[in-house]
């Protein structure tokens, strides 16, 4: 065993962090890092609230009840759509003035 390689098994050697001189720009420079995905569907949803006026968020009801519950919001009603990825196609519901609808299959 190499005494300078502590790792076993891996199929990926580790090339080291980047030099400065090497790294021109960071994509994020001009944007914000959050911890998590969540995170950043707060921030959207806090933003959409404040700027657009969302008074309400639709997600297919399948989605994770933890992602959900970290969407709850003051000002913001979060209801569900029938889909699941058994479904040949979503039944989205009809947008109102104020409504978010959130539409992926994973």
């Amino acid at each position: 065993m190499d005494p300078d390689h502590w790792e076993i098994g891996s199929e990926f050697h580790w090339p080291g962090l980047p030099t400065l001189n090497a790294v021109a720009a960071v994509p994020w420079s001009s944007g914000l890092l959050v911890s998590s995905g969540r995170d950043a569907l707060r921030l959207v949803l806090a933003l959409g609230v404040q700027q657009r006026g969302w008074r309400r968020l639709w997600v297919p009801e399948y989605y994770c009840q933890h992602v959900m519950s970290a969407l709850i919001r003051p000002g913001l009603e979060l209801r569900t759509y029938p889909d699941h990825p058994l479904r040949r196609v979503p039944d989205v519901p009809d947008a109102r003035p104020g409504d978010a609808i959130q539409i992926g299959r994973a």
